[in-house]
């Protein structure tokens, strides 16, 4: 005979994880999504659980459920780049053809046919879009960093600037403990 066993606060998280419950994301069932990364998580779990497994819970009010459990996650994962690369490609083809542009120059915002708003725009954009590629590395931590005398990592190779006097400021120590570490140690204020 089957047995019937409560559904825990691990059963429902375990089941917000899961792929198939992902609602916004290009590459949910593909090769790519194995490569996808969460970033942050957070679980609201509702209903009749164990006071250990939770901080808080309480049964909403305005949330009828048949469910003595249930769960809501609210995630930023790397997948939903693949989203903005396509959009950002339908962008570049509106763009260039000059479509809808019609609608924005009337506005003072534009004057001059100065469209450079959306320019920055797609600029962000492509920079969210290369971050959340980075985020999917084994190497994050060193992404937007420069270091060329070696500093942080002993390895030199990603981008962006350290301030030389990183380690000479009065009551702060910068410790390199390995090739790819780092403890920078402010004193409590």
């Amino acid at each position: 005979a089957n047995m019937i066993r409560k559904t825990t606060v691990l059963d429902v998280m375990r089941r917000l994880l899961q792929t198939k419950n992902i609602m916004v994301s290009s590459c949910a069932r593909t090769k790519e999504a194995s490569r996808a990364k969460y970033i942050s998580i957070l679980n609201i779990i509702q209903g009749e659980v164990d006071p250990t497994q939770v901080a808080l819970s309480r049964k909403s009010p305005y949330v009828q459920t048949a469910h003595r459990v249930s769960g809501l996650m609210l995630a930023s994962h790397t997948g939903i780049r693949h989203l903005f690369s396509k959009c950002l490609s339908q962008y570049a083809m509106l763009r260039k053809r000059q479509a809808f542009l019609d609608n924005y120059r009337g506005f003072p915002m534009f004057d001059d046919n100065d469209l450079s708003e959306f320019d920055e725009s797609r600029d962000i954009i492509e920079s969210l879009v290369d971050e959340y590629k980075a985020c999917e590395s084994p190497d994050y931590i060193k992404w937007g960093m420069e270091d060329p005398d070696h500093i942080l990592t002993g390895e030199g190779n990603a981008t962006g600037t350290v301030d030389p006097k990183l380690g000479e400021s009065p009551g702060m120590s910068l410790t390199v403990s390995s090739s790819s570490d780092y403890i920078a140690t402010f004193p409590e204020q």
